[in-house]
């Protein structure tokens, strides 16, 4: 089942159980940008949105720059530098582990607690071309691009961008389709705390 960017508040609780059952029965779910962030919010995986909440003053500014100064911040498209899992299902077929993405909303992702579950991340260093205001720019450099997470027996794959922008973009595509295709092969280690500190 695909998730694409989109508005989900007509979904009752009941759609969202079936869905769930769906997915815990052995399926997969992919999801996009705001479909992604609709699967967080709903406890489809442990995976988390990034927040602003650390931010404890947000400061006074004139109402007349409130345009100009929000309307930097938006990402309106621009091309970003990811490293790509090459070796996981979603990454099949792609023999470089550098890849570009286009970019052209405001969903990101906290970095997963599994050393596993990220497919693909951005750089520190991931701007190719296109404007990113400085407070945007913070929240790309080393946040994951593509995320897995167990649901039950099945799996929920986050996509942060749209891997088919517009018919256009031709190279993340292939993402999208291994995660169609491959979604069922996908086993999601899973690793234990203890484990995590040893390493």
């Amino acid at each position: 089942m695909v998730i694409v960017s989109g508005v989900y508040n007509l979904l009752d609780k009941n759609s969202v159980e079936k869905i769930r059952s769906w997915v815990q029965n052995g399926n997969t779910l992919i999801t996009i940008k705001t479909g992604a962030e609709w699967a967080i919010r709903n406890g489809f995986t442990k995976h988390r949105l990034q927040s602003d909440s650390s931010m404890s003053f947000i400061g006074r500014k004139d109402f007349d720059r409130a345009v100009e100064i929000e309307g930097a911040k938006a990402l309106g498209g621009s091309i970003f530098r990811v490293d790509l899992d090459t070796t996981h299902p979603i990454g099949y077929g792609y023999n470089r582990r550098q890849l570009s993405v286009y970019k052209n909303g405001l969903t990101f992702f906290q970095n997963s607690s599994n050393p596993y579950n990220t497919v693909a991340q951005y750089t520190l260093d991931p701007v190719v071309g296109g404007y990113v205001h400085s407070s945007t720019l913070k929240k790309v450099k080393g946040s994951p691009s593509i995320l897995v997470g167990s649901e039950g027996a099945g799996r929920v794959v986050l996509f942060a961008d749209e891997p088919n922008f517009r018919g256009t973009w031709y190279g993340t595509n292939r993402l999208f389709l291994n995660a169609m295709f491959y979604g069922n092969l996908i086993t999601v280690p899973n690793v234990a705390a203890h484990e995590l500190e040893e390493h």
